[in-house]
């Protein structure tokens, strides 16, 4: 839930709403609803979990918060959930198949730093990314940024996990 106020918080400040500072995850659906608003999309990405979704034991959820029925805009929820994702959207459901590892693989190359190591700490990277798209992009970008090569990485994770399992 805080990292759904946290982006009602920053859309609500691109769209200059006002009255906001005191609870933008009110504020962002009543002006998605309203008719000053314009045709918008607003998607609720990682929705894997029921009870975020839909509240529990005294919370609500953010579905609460969400707009509805609106002529204007869109909802588009991404979720590895079948539950979820029948309980936001019914029959409306597009199934997308994972990536396979060729795929990961493809992408990887496409997006990845130029001096990707050998293939195989490529795959084990893809594998422990579990062939995610946004995943595999965030990994890449990080990598290209920090100029860090993988293999490089692979032993900072190794003694992270160490670390933390101990």
């Amino acid at each position: 839930m805080a990292a759904f106020e946290q982006s009602c918080a920053e859309l609500a400040e691109k769209l200059n709403i006002r009255g906001a500072e005191e609870g933008a995850k009110d504020s962002v659906p009543q002006y998605l609803s309203s008719e000053q608003s314009r045709r918008w999309l607003l998607i609720v990405d990682n929705a894997d979990d029921m009870g975020t979704l839909s509240g529990s034991e005294g919370s609500v959820g953010i579905s609460h918060y969400l707009p509805m029925n609106n002529d204007n805009g869109r909802i588009l929820f991404t979720t590895r959930s079948r539950d979820v994702a029948m309980a936001v959207a019914d029959d409306a459901v597009i199934e997308i198949e994972e990536m396979s590892p060729e795929e990961a693989l493809a992408f990887w190359e496409k997006i990845g730093p130029g001096n990707s190591s050998d293939n195989a700490t490529v795959a084990e990277l893809l594998r422990e990314l579990t062939h995610l798209p946004l995943a595999i992009s965030q990994e890449a970008a990080y990598l290209q940024r920090n100029r860090v090569p993988i293999s490089k990485f692979f032993r900072s994770c190794g003694q992270l996990r160490t670390t933390s399992s101990a």
